[in-house]
């Protein structure tokens, strides 16, 4: 499993995105939320989260 291999194993685990990540504007109205290596993508409009997936990693210039 893709969320195993960086450290998120159970529901408590993923609720940890939402209670301790950052905010962030993901686009077309969306709402991300990130924390340590994985993001959850929110749509405001229908209230689910309709993405989770590894952060992408940044160069670091």
């Amino acid at each position: 499993m893709r969320t195993k291999n960086i450290g998120f194993e159970t529901p408590k685990d993923i609720t940890r995105i939402f209670n301790k990540g950052k905010k962030f504007d993901a686009g077309d109205g969306a709402i991300g939320c990130a924390y340590k290596d994985l993001v959850a993508i929110v749509d405001p409009v229908i209230d689910k989260a309709v993405t989770f997936r590894a952060a992408k990693k940044r160069d670091s210039k």
